[in-house]
């Protein structure tokens, strides 16, 4: 489960990426951009990980500009599917028992 979605009921910019990867394990390549399409981004970015005390890999990770863009993608990538899937539509669905929806509708009923 989705810390995040747990607590606001609101999906996460992560949210639908293991359902990405088993859709793409067992083959499904539109089932896995469907569910998250920034998944193949998860490789590089753990190569970076592994490999951040070598040269070429520092001089990416200094690079504010990378980072950046990589910010915008995921920010665009998250506001595309919230505009078009949210909040009916999983993996972007809402959930009326995450802990704030829950808390504002005990607080709701309790001051009508």
């Amino acid at each position: 489960m989705c810390l995040f979605k747990l607590l606001t009921g609101m999906p996460c910019p992560g949210c639908g990426m293991t359902r990405a990867y088993l859709h793409l394990f067992k083959g499904d390549l539109a089932g896995a951009f469907y569910f998250h399409p920034l998944f193949w981004l998860i490789p590089p970015l753990l190569l970076l990980v592994i490999f951040w005390k070598k040269p070429v890999v520092q001089r990416i990770n200094r690079n504010r500009y990378f980072w950046l863009a990589l910010i915008v993608v995921v920010c665009g990538a998250y506001g595309y599917r919230m505009w078009h899937l949210f909040p009916q539509q999983a993996p972007l669905d809402f959930d009326p028992n995450g802990l704030i929806p829950r808390l504002f509708t005990n607080l709701t009923t309790l001051f009508a």
